[in-house]
């Protein structure tokens, strides 16, 4: 009865002590903190601190959920293979990397040099694509381009598939005068609806009738003026060409064409202070009409534009070239007679193509 008693007193005593609060109150915290803890499954995760009574809530033992995922460019991918688009372009793909094939399969196009050798060199001897050829006489075309030549007809395009898109370079080889002569220049521009270029040639010597003027290779570069460009859709080429009348127009047409390219992010294409290249399709232009604006003191002898359609551009790679000639001959009008003129411009072109392998 004793032993009872005294265990009744005991509880007493304890229950009153938990009835008056003697018992140490949770400790505070501040607003969004954090403190590490740890689940049920033994994984350290944290709790944060509550808002209402700053207390910390529960550990978070759940995983949140996934945010939406955001796909990542394969870093192994080559530059040129990365399948970007530039103003709304094609993807451009022209090299491979050696980690997409296996060491014995083979990479050559069939039907256009290899690109191994890097940066070639201007063909010798290329052959004459006279289906290219731009003839006008009084501003109508020829249709037979008179002097053309005979020209075996375009290879057939390859199967599709077969090879990755060429790596062209073009340039303007030489300038011939077959009537009405002086000092010239040219304004060219190229554009594949992806990347852009635009140049003016130096000016030649003083010219007569039957001179010819060769540009330096690497100075008439209107395509690919830094390396060979990777061409991927139709290419339209423009050519303007001036005969010199006013001293300073020529000046005037290079300071336009580098002020418009600097100022809409053109970058020098390597054809030293002539040429600019443009990551935009149609960005060329612009730099090239104000360099034809600034130029208009001086007689425009050629304009003429032509598109290459993308069937004929892996067969370029192989070395070929063609004219641009435009004749005026009695041309009177209304408004007066031109001069009497014949200015005729050889177009080279040439490249490198690798074959599309499949891929491992």
């Amino acid at each position: 009865m004793k032993r009872l008693l005294a265990a009744a007193l005991v509880a007493g005593v304890w229950i009153g002590c938990a009835a008056t609060g003697a018992r140490e109150p949770l400790a505070e915290c501040s607003p969004g903190e954090s403190r590490a803890c740890t689940c049920a499954n033994g994984i350290v995760s944290t709790q944060t601190c509550k808002d209402v009574d700053r207390t910390f809530g529960d550990c978070v033992c759940t995983a949140p959920l996934p945010e939406a995922s955001v796909e990542q460019p394969d870093p192994r991918l080559c530059s040129s293979m990365d399948g970007g688009r530039r103003d709304g372009g094609s993807a451009k793909k022209c090299q491979v990397c050696d980690f997409d094939f296996d060491p014995s399969e083979a990479t050559v196009c069939p039907v256009a040099p290899a690109c191994a050798n890097g940066s070639l060199g201007a063909p010798a001897n290329p052959l004459l694509r006279a289906d290219l050829t731009v003839h006008t006489d009084n501003g109508k075309p020829v249709t037979d381009a008179g002097d053309a030549g005979d020209a075996a007809a375009p290879p057939p395009s390859p199967p599709k598939g077969t090879c990755l898109d060429p790596q062209l370079r073009i340039r303007l080889q030489k300038l011939k005068i077959h009537a009405g002569g002086g000092e010239g220049y040219c304004i060219v521009e190229a554009n594949d609806g992806v990347t852009s270029e635009a140049a003016v040639t130096m000016k030649t010597s003083n010219l007569k009738a039957g001179d010819e003027f060769p540009f330096p290779v690497g100075q008439g570069m209107l395509w690919g003026q830094a390396q060979p460009e990777c061409t991927s859709n139709n290419l339209t080429l423009t050519y303007y060409c001036f005969k010199v009348v006013d001293n300073g127009a020529w000046t005037a047409a290079l300071k336009a064409m580098g002020d418009t390219a600097t100022a809409i992010g053109g970058s020098p294409a390597g054809n030293g202070p002539y040429g600019w290249a443009f990551g935009l399709g149609g960005a060329a232009a612009n730099a090239a009409a104000a360099a034809i604006g600034a130029a208009q003191k001086d007689e425009n002898r050629i304009k003429v534009q032509q598109t290459i359609p993308v069937s004929s551009l892996l067969d370029l790679a192989n070395g070929r070239t063609w004219s641009i000639r435009t004749r005026v001959k009695d041309g009177c009008n209304l408004f007066g007679c031109s001069r009497d003129y014949d200015w005729e411009l050889t177009v080279q072109a040439w490249g490198c193509a690798d074959r599309l392998p499949e891929t491992k």
